[in-house]
């Protein structure tokens, strides 16, 4: 399995032990899925030349695999990182080699969840660094964005009431 080393499925999945089956990183047919249960992210992988085909993957990927793979590539100095399978998860970098086991735990069926694919009414594009500076200053987790066309900027409100003190922001789109 080889994927692009910038994509980190690992920060897209729970941190919530008790979560186990959101721990891991699910593989469908030419892309992983990571969620927490609020986020979901779908990531492309391609097969390298060990064997591995798509139906073989099987259980949830343990999320370690990916850090460890990046860390392993780089030292190797490569784009992609890869993971072998042969049973179990196997990631090297020529002089040493860590393994992980798949976990069998039940995955949600985030397919029944995506939105359907009716086109969109219009696209903005939003720098999530600025956004998170501005849910910073308003001193909130939770935001509500209100849009009132693609170049226009947006009004940005606490989405609870318990977090509005009257205080709101605005946020300029980016250019697409």
């Amino acid at each position: 399995m080889k994927i692009n080393r910038k994509f980190k499925p690992e920060s897209a999945v729970s941190k919530d032990k008790l979560r186990v089956s959101l721990n891991h990183v699910k593989a469908f047919k030419r892309k992983l899925c990571a969620c927490d249960g609020h986020i979901a992210a779908f990531i492309p992988y391609e097969l390298n030349n060990d064997g591995l085909q798509e139906e073989t993957i099987t259980g949830l990927i343990p999320s370690d695999t990916f850090k460890e793979a990046r860390k392993m590539n780089k030292k190797l100095d490569r784009d992609n990182m890869i993971i072998e399978h042969n049973g179990k998860l196997i990631v090297r970098d020529g002089s040493k080699q860590s393994e992980f086991e798949y976990c069998d735990e039940p995955y949600p069926d985030v397919v029944r969840v995506l939105p359907t694919r009716k086109p969109a009414v219009f696209e903005i594009a939003l720098n999530v660094d600025n956004l998170k500076r501005l849910s910073d200053a308003l001193g909130t987790e939770t935001l509500t964005l209100q849009f009132t066309g693609q170049t226009s900027a947006a009004i940005v409100k606490p989405t609870s009431a318990m977090d509005d003190d009257g205080q709101w922001g605005i946020i300029m789109p980016c250019r697409i």
